[in-house]
């Protein structure tokens, strides 16, 4: 542990495999750092993607990514994914409950569909300070 003005916090770093998509404050001023994990899943609905990512490693808070986590994705690491890519994010569309929120990389829009279609699913670990 390092201490930063008083407060104890952990330093981490990305294990073998994984990337650091980058970091954002949250309203309550804590940071997050977001971390993608390796492991890939393709073609699954957005039900199973969500419980696919967030079972993924015994011990360790798992999810898909979220909205920003998304944006960050598309603007810094690419590179990462196919041009075609879609990527499920954990969100569910607000004004439909049938529909979540999706990352789409030929673009870099976000857009929300059924959450019947099979998309693409990553997971994240996250660590907040």
């Amino acid at each position: 542990a390092a201490t930063l003005e008083g407060s104890s916090f952990t330093l981490f770093s990305p294990q073998k495999g994984e990337t650091l998509i980058g970091s954002y404050a949250g309203p309550d001023g804590k940071v997050t750092h977001a971390i993608l994990l390796p492991e890939v899943k393709r073609e699954v609905n957005w039900v199973s993607a969500l419980a696919w990512a967030r079972g993924l490693r015994a011990g360790v808070e798992t999810d898909a990514p979220n909205r920003i986590e998304g944006l960050l994705l598309f603007l810094h690491h690419r590179a990462l994914f196919e041009k075609n890519d879609v990527l499920w994010l954990n969100e569910q569309y607000a004004d439909f409950s049938g529909n979540a929120w999706y990352q789409y990389f030929n673009y870099g829009y976000q857009y929300r569909w059924s959450k019947d279609n099979e998309l693409l699913a990553r997971a994240v670990r996250r660590v907040t300070i």
